[in-house]
């Protein structure tokens, strides 16, 4: 039997990894604290996120109504003054792809681990060149109590 949860890892399609420092407020995801971006080359990109959460809260979101959003967003700029998000990651009281619960609502931390989900960069007819990864807190989020260290990489489906 094959093991789908192996994907092919290259450093060059790495598109976040927030090394020992835990991501404790909305921003776009970083390499070594540099924002990164993926450029496609323009044309029709199918793949897969793999996102390895490390490191999640228990207390923050749990507690509250929190929810920490990890999403792959598509532009057809680099300067990502419009997007749309391709496929997201939600962690709350249950993390959720979507829209089916993928794991037990009692804890936070049962929610580490890798989550693999296809995407492609078409979005209603038109093309996202440039893919980056935006982290949003939702909810009564504080940096003591909500955070999440992870990496995240592109990958062939």
């Amino acid at each position: 039997m094959l093991d789908n949860r192996k994907v092919i890892i290259d450093d060059e399609c790495k598109i976040a990894d927030t090394g020992s420092t835990h991501i404790t407020a909305t921003a776009a995801a970083t390499i070594d604290g540099v924002a990164k971006t993926f450029d496609t080359g323009g044309g029709y990109t199918p793949g897969m996120l793999a996102i390895d959460i490390a490191t999640l809260s228990n207390n923050g979101i749990v507690a509250s109504n929190s929810l920490i959003t990890i999403a792959l967003e598509g532009s057809t700029t680099s300067t990502f003054t419009a997007w749309v998000r391709l496929v997201k990651l939600s962690l709350g009281l249950a993390a959720t792809v979507h829209g089916r619960t993928h794991s037990d609502a009692s804890a936070a931390s049962t929610k580490t681990g890798r989550y693999l989900m296809p995407f492609h960069n078409d979005f209603a007819g038109t093309i996202y060149r440039w893919l980056r990864i935006y982290v949003t807190f939702n909810g009564t989020q504080t940096a003591a109590t909500d955070y999440v260290k992870f990496k995240a990489w592109l990958s062939k489906r």
